[in-house]
């Protein structure tokens, strides 16, 4: 697997792909994360895949999640619509958001 800056490029490289579009990040999160699926599994990764979860009933957050040795790393480039402190992305192996992470 590749390590953690690696993933941020590929992270960055989405964000800076559809930075410029009306709503982004918010309203977001299908078009992101697929964008950052299709480069990764392009690329390298094979154990990959598109997940969701959700904070209320109707309004769905999807990301990707990569699986390595039995351990789910999310990567999420519209996470900062749920909180301001990762402006750019998220990566790690659990949501900070308590809702997100329950629903996954």
């Amino acid at each position: 697997m590749k390590n953690k800056s690696e993933l941020q490029n590929y992270v960055s490289e989405t964000i800076n792909d559809l930075s410029t579009q009306p709503w982004y990040p918010n309203d977001y999160c299908n078009v992101a994360s697929k964008h950052l699926f299709d480069a990764l599994k392009e690329s390298w990764e094979k154990n990959i895949r598109l997940q969701h979860s959700y904070r209320e009933p109707w309004d769905g957050h999807t990301y990707v999640v990569i699986n390595k040795n039995w351990k789910d790393i999310i990567l999420d480039p519209t996470y900062s619509q749920y909180d301001s402190k990762y402006k750019d992305w998220f990566i790690g192996e659990h949501f900070p958001d308590k809702t997100l992470e329950k629903n996954r």
